[in-house]
């Protein structure tokens, strides 16, 4: 009865390990989102593109205020180009390099 007893207190503890050690590995997923600053409000995006020779889509969000764009697919790498509609209704292109494209906390 003895050993039954040990040996089950045994499991049961490797199981708690086990679950700990699987716990640790897997740390919350966790989505770094992006913003860039514009020089004055914006009325609309038209579109968002990385600044190289891929120019491939980046999702997007404009802010309430219309005075920065949220980049929700941004990878962290490489500059960004907006296509804008901005208060008088005239379209402009907003270039902004990885140095001017700032982390935002989670939306």
């Amino acid at each position: 009865m003895k050993t039954f007893i040990l040996i089950a207190s045994m499991f049961f503890a490797s199981l708690q390990f086990t679950q700990a050690q699987e716990r640790q590995q897997s740390p919350p997923v966790r989505n770094e989102y992006y913003q860039i600053f514009l020089d004055a409000p914006v009325q609309k995006v038209n579109k968002v593109t990385y600044f190289d020779d891929s120019n491939s889509p980046i999702e997007y969000k404009l802010s309430p205020d219309g005075t920065s764009i949220h980049l929700l697919n941004y990878k962290g790498e490489g500059g960004v180009k907006a296509e804008v509609v901005n208060a008088e209704g005239t379209v402009e292109e907003v270039i902004r390099s990885k140095c001017k494209i700032h982390s935002l906390q989670e939306l």
